[in-house]
């Protein structure tokens, strides 16, 4: 996955460059997104995989596909892909494009993994919390792991914070190990 997000890179900062010139970062992250959830399906990877696919015009394919939701500019950067045997790096190139997104407008994307449901109120308090710590705008992704078997792990950005009752029994049989 990891060679996938190199390859996905230079190609995430170009259409972060042309979205951010236009001014369209939001119609490009939903052209993006279209395009990689077309690109992920099991038919579209067969098809993506297949030694003669670059070949044929998939951008036509993909076009039609998204019922015409793609702009000219769009076209152009998916027949860039498409020359290069790409565009199965769709998937990779969106979640670049979104990390890219959300420097630049100062949010940062904080998934919550918890043992059970959050009420209302703690995921406001969180909110604030987690508002204050990082300076940006929060977005927040509540997963539910019944696995965890109390507390919860939040992730954001680069760090990981582990409150799980989980990795905190963990924590201590490593500890009690050494």
């Amino acid at each position: 996955m990891s060679e996938q997000a190199t390859v996905a890179r230079p190609y995430a900062k170009a259409a972060f460059d042309l979205a951010q010139k236009s001014a369209q970062l939001g119609e490009w992250s939903s052209m993006l997104s279209l395009a990689a959830d077309i690109a992920n399906a099991p038919d579209m990877q067969k098809l993506l995989a297949h030694p003669q696919a670059g070949a044929t015009d998939l951008v036509e394919l993909f076009n039609a596909l998204g019922k015409d939701a793609f702009s000219q500019d769009f076209l152009k950067f998916l027949k860039v892909l498409n020359e290069n045997r790409r565009l199965n790096t769709l998937p990779a190139i969106a979640d670049q494009f979104e990390a890219q997104r959300r420097e630049a407008e100062s949010r940062i994307k904080v998934v919550v993994t918890s043992a059970a449901e959050i009420a209302d109120e703690q995921v406001s308090r969180m909110l604030n919390a987690l508002k204050n710590r990082y300076q940006k705008e929060v977005e927040l992704d509540i997963q539910l792991d019944p696995g965890l078997v109390g507390g919860a792990i939040i992730n954001a950005g680069d760090e990981v914070i582990d409150g799980s009752v989980h990795g905190r029994l963990q924590k201590l049989t490593t500890t009690l190990m050494s």
